[in-house]
């Protein structure tokens, strides 16, 4: 896990608390408000905030994430859309968690050596796909840990 996520969890601890988790799909509904939504998110106390890569088949999802995904996608919202977003997210905040959540194909078409590459590149402390079981994925998780992203599974 990335020290922002490993400093994120010991914070909480150390309040007595639980980490704030917050899930908001990338461009939903455009990449402007996307990026002020998690600002404002991390402002408001969010300790991690998933970050919902654009994809045309959310089947683990429920109605309210499968509508966010289709919104997004009509924005133009997509993996590298997505990793735009981290980045310039990360621009304005260094601290707060960033997960890349999303499913397996995407990550597929762009080949795990070069999502992982482009995921540190762009911020993100570490990934979490729906779809692709850790004991299916080692090519995704040493590409990964090469880049210094944390996994999720």
């Amino acid at each position: 896990m990335s020290s922002r996520l490993d400093r994120a969890f010991a914070r909480a601890r150390a309040e007595n608390r639980k980490a704030l988790v917050v899930y908001l799909t990338a461009l939903d509904p455009d990449f402007d408000t996307s990026r002020r939504l998690i600002l404002a998110a991390a402002a408001a106390g969010a300790d991690i905030i998933e970050v919902g890569i654009p994809w045309s088949d959310p089947s683990a999802d429920g109605l309210a994430i499968q509508s966010a995904m289709l919104r997004a996608l009509k924005a133009g919202g997509g993996l590298s859309r997505a990793l735009d977003l981290c980045r310039a997210v990360r621009a304005e905040n260094a601290d707060v968690g960033l997960v890349l959540f999303g499913y397996a194909n995407p990550i597929i078409v762009t080949g795990p050596e070069k999502f992982a590459r482009r995921a540190q590149e762009a911020g993100a402390d570490a990934v979490l796909c729906v779809d692709w079981p850790p004991d299916e994925a080692s090519e995704l998780l040493s590409a990964l840990d090469r880049a210094q992203v944390g996994y999720i599974p």
